[in-house]
């Protein structure tokens, strides 16, 4: 079994008094923590995450894998060695601004330790920008959705409790849900037929359509098919099923009982329950087209042909893996190796921008479907400190 799986299950079913899908938060923290420590277990090395209640994905000896050494195909990418490229064409965070290419938009973007990565993503005219922090007197913490126009002051969009906004391919309509926090358990929740509500609005903030009876108290969006709906995971701690919504118009199930991890806007999913591998799914047919084995960051091409994933290995001092795939069959076209490797955002059809690490430095690498890098922002050094952030770059 996929040890995120493990996690998520385990995380989610022992914390109550969380935000629905806590576990995923605290994935994404840990991943990006470097207090890593090796253990002995049964006679092999196992990962753990010297904090309670956070991990990483990793494929351990019995998952399903391609079967390809990451270092077989050219070893670790030596971060100094790439050639310069353009800046990246995708939402990134730098030096008291936001950018996209050259361009840049001031801008203070803050979080502390213990929060999550800031959630960046361009509209037309500016960016939506979400944040969240702890809070001492809120077990679900505090978030807070902007827009950010070009050349504008920003408008704050939701704050207090907000899911990370998505944005349909075109850049014209942003989505987000606000959660129900009225429950215990799953159980509860269903009994008591808790909903949460989901907001569409158009580029310029207004408000174009909301749903008030989303079905779960955690529904959130997770990306606009290219027909306007919006596909909503609905859950509480476990996934309650994936649902299609056409703004001011039906709510429609899609698959039940699996949450969903990543959509295309062609009516491609990556799907996932508390227990067994996450599936690629035609949203469209119901069919599982693929099992993964295991990584996370999972992100479709523009044009829904290829689906990137990080894979995390089962050592500390294995690299990390950037892996394309076609996203219909799961055959592998493409792995590329970097000493550390986080988010990664598709950049065009045929390129993906990845933020790396090669120790002490940090970047933001361009990599194509052929496996070709180059470096699109400058090197500089990662911060040395273990309880913060340690890239320059934010990648949106």
């Amino acid at each position: 079994m996929n040890v995120e799986h493990l996690l998520r299950t385990a995380v989610d079913d022992a914390v109550r008094e969380v935000p629905p899908g806590f576990a995923d938060g605290a994935i994404r923290r840990g991943r990006r923590s470097r207090r890593l420590a090796r253990v002995t277990a049964g006679g092999g090395a196992a990962l753990v995450v010297a904090a309670a209640a956070v991990g990483v994905a990793v494929v351990g000896a019995d998952d399903p894998s391609t079967g390809v050494d990451p270092a077989g195909t050219g070893g670790v990418v030596d971060l100094g060695t790439l050639a310069a490229g353009a800046a990246p064409e995708v939402p990134w965070y730098a030096d008291g601004a936001l950018h996209f290419g050259s361009a840049s938009t001031p801008y203070d973007v803050t979080w502390d330790d213990e929060a999550d990565q800031p959630v960046i993503q361009r509209v037309i005219g500016g960016y939506v920008v979400w944040t969240w922090t702890s809070d001492p007197d809120d077990a679900y913490g505090y978030s807070r959705l902007a827009l950010v126009p070009d050349d504008g002051e920003q408008v704050v969009l939701a704050d207090g409790h907000v899911t990370p906004p998505v944005v349909s391919a075109d850049g014209g309509r942003i989505a987000w849900g606000l959660p129900n926090r009225d429950w215990d358990t799953d159980e509860q929740a269903r009994e008591d037929g808790l909903t949460s509500v989901v907001v569409v609005a158009d580029a310029s903030g207004e408000v174009v359509a909301e749903l008030p009876d989303a079905p779960s108290p955690g529904a959130q969006p997770m990306g606009f098919l290219a027909d306007g709906r919006v596909v909503l995971d609905a859950a509480a701690n476990e996934a309650w099923g994936t649902y299609a919504w056409a703004p001011g118009g039906e709510v429609t199930l899609l698959r039940e009982d699996l949450g969903v991890r990543a959509t295309s806007p062609d009516g491609l999913a990556v799907l996932s329950g508390t227990t067994g591998p996450e599936q690629v799914t035609d949203l469209a047919t119901g069919a599982a087209l693929w099992q993964l084995g295991s990584g996370y960051h999972h992100r479709f091409s523009p044009d829904g042909r290829y689906l990137v994933t990080v894979e995390t290995w089962d050592s500390v001092e294995r690299p990390d893996d950037v892996v394309i795939r076609d996203a219909r069959t799961g055959a592998e076209l493409t792995r590329i190796t970097f000493r550390r490797a986080e988010t990664v955002r598709w950049e065009s059809p045929t390129a993906v921008v990845i933020e790396a690490y090669d120790d002490p430095g940090a970047t933001l690498v361009r990599c194509t479907t052929d496996g070709s890098c180059e470096l699109s922002t400058e090197i500089r050094p990662a911060d040395p400190d273990p309880d913060a952030f340690d890239s320059p770059y934010v990648l949106g």
